[in-house]
């Protein structure tokens, strides 16, 4: 198999090549992190692991994975609880180049796949899937970007100002997906404030149409969209009903983001 020697393992070129190896702690415990992405309620890491502790900690989190019970509170707000007596609840740690948007914060492990890929036995890499004890807080209040920026994206915690949006929009009437590259700052304004995605309720009209609406205490999750004007999208309201952020390096980060008109 090609590939290239990492601390006496091999690994998959295709995986690993041109990646930003990470060093997040999981507990006291440092684990090599190549890859990581965050929805609103789950942070997945793409693991290595060689070396005593490391396979330790892999083993440690494999034992209560899943052991949770999970509810969304009223305001949308996701919270999930151990249910094995804090067994499962573990303190993550990114590192400092990775925040924003990442924040140190406790999390409750959900599942954790893994395969040896040295003959010895002695490496693996791994899927570490998290969910945190409750979504973020609203916290973020800016304004990033030029006014001369073809796309404005306003929440209610802050307003995007960007010209990356791929070009591969998907609409389908109502329901829009963007995808977008973003600094640190501008993925954080996006993450804290459609952290609460749980607060979107679809409602069945009497044409058998249905509609959303944004039921959180605060509008976070509705955000004024105003495209470029040769763009697919209708300038508007829209909820985000959905969005997934996976690191590209510490600078950039690719967020696809699902939203519905209001």
């Amino acid at each position: 198999m090609s590939g290239f020697r990492w601390d006496r393992a091999r690994y998959d070129r295709g995986l690993y090549a041109g990646k930003d190896p990470q060093r997040w702690f999981i507990g006291p415990t440092a684990i090599q992190v190549v890859d990581h992405s965050r929805t609103w309620n789950s942070l997945t890491l793409e693991v290595r692991v060689r070396g005593d502790a490391a396979r330790a900690k892999l083993n440690d989190l494999k034992d209560d994975a899943g052991s949770y019970s999970e509810r969304v509170r009223a305001d949308g707000v996701y919270e999930a609880r151990d249910t094995v007596g804090g067994s499962n609840t573990i303190d993550v740690t990114p590192p400092a180049r990775y925040s924003p948007p990442r924040q140190a914060g406790t999390f409750l492990v959900d599942d954790v796949t893994a395969e040896r890929t040295s003959a010895d036995g002695l490496a693996e890499r791994a899927s570490v899937t998290l969910v945190p004890r409750q979504s973020r807080a609203e916290a973020t209040d800016a304004v990033l970007g030029t006014a001369s920026a073809p796309w404005e994206l306003a929440f209610t915690l802050g307003t995007i100002r960007t010209a990356r949006v791929a070009s591969d929009i998907r609409n389908d009437g109502d329901t829009v997906e963007l995808r977008l590259t973003l600094t640190p700052e501008e993925t954080d304004v996006l993450e804290a404030s459609a952290a609460a995605v749980g607060g979107v309720v679809a409602e069945d009209l009497p044409d058998e149409d249905t509609r959303v609406r944004d039921v959180t205490p605060t509008s976070r999750q509705t955000v004024d969209v105003t495209p470029p004007t040769e763009s697919p999208v209708n300038a508007g309201a829209y909820a985000v009903v959905g969005w997934s952020t996976d690191a590209i390096t510490s600078a950039r980060h690719q967020t696809t983001i699902t939203l519905d008109a209001v």
